[in-house]
């Protein structure tokens, strides 16, 4: 370990603050999960957007084509 601390004061104050699950996930991290996870946010904006044209198109009244007499 490389740290200020010595093992045991690390091990008194710092272990099981987390389960293992959690460090599991925190220390799984890799370049391919996160280049992942911001091609799915992208994504998912990307969607939202397209949603919120087509709601937006969806109130448009169209011109009347002929002129009022």
């Amino acid at each position: 370990m490389e740290a200020v601390n010595s093992p045991d004061m690390i091990f008194k104050h710092y272990r099981e603050l987390v389960t293992e699950k959690e460090a599991d996930a925190w220390f799984g991290v890799t370049p391919a999960m996160v280049k992942a996870a911001k091609a799915r946010i992208e994504k998912e904006k990307a969607e939202a957007a397209k949603k919120a044209e087509a709601e937006r198109l969806a109130k448009v009244v169209p011109m009347p084509k002929t002129a009022a007499a």
